[in-house]
């Protein structure tokens, strides 16, 4: 092994714990381990540029440039979503039910049936949005967000099942399988 690589894990034998302090206390809500590890991949990546005599204080700015790192990229996710969330428009799901299974005369009748938190995962669903980017939009875990597709899909599958809202009968009169009981 060569003197710069043994010279870097000697650095991370000795200053490991105090950078993930560093870290930990500097923010919250990220993932300490994980930046705390970056600092010592960009020390094996660049061991040139650790000065002698400096090596925590060097280790600590790189920490900070990770740590900033971090909350920005946190802080723009949160602008995305927010964005997102604030922009959902049941107009621009027309576009997508075009290569669809959802049938216009379908989605329309669901859009003013439907409560405005099912209107919402419907246009995302349509939209072709994944469960997990669902679930940040949201504002709720992955799993909530696929039972909230799962009983959406059920209750329009109940409603419609076979046959179009155009029908004279009355859809809350169908089963969960979209036939007449």
């Amino acid at each position: 092994m060569d003197p710069a690589a043994e010279g870097v894990q000697e650095l991370h034998r000795k200053y490991y714990v105090t950078i993930w302090r560093y870290v930990k206390h500097r923010v919250d809500g990220v993932d300490t381990e994980t930046i705390a590890a970056d600092v010592f991949v960009t020390a094996w990546q660049h061991p040139e540029r650790i000065p002698a005599g400096a090596e925590l204080a060097w280790l600590i700015t790189v920490a900070e440039w990770k740590v900033r790192n971090a909350v920005r990229s946190k802080q723009k996710h949160a602008k995305s979503v927010a964005a997102v969330r604030e922009t959902i428009d049941p107009e621009a799901a027309h576009l997508a039910m075009e290569r669809g299974s959802l049938a216009p005369v379908i989605y329309e009748d669901a859009l003013r049936r439907l409560k405005d938190n099912e209107r919402k995962l419907l246009v995302l669903v349509v939209l072709e949005f994944s469960t997990t980017e669902i679930a940040d939009i949201l504002g709720c875990k992955r799993t909530t967000a696929s039972m909230r597709i799962t009983r959406l899909q059920a209750k329009l599958a109940a409603w419609y099942g076979e046959k179009s809202p155009d029908d004279d009968e009355d859809p809350e009169v169908r089963s969960v399988e979209g036939r007449k009981p």
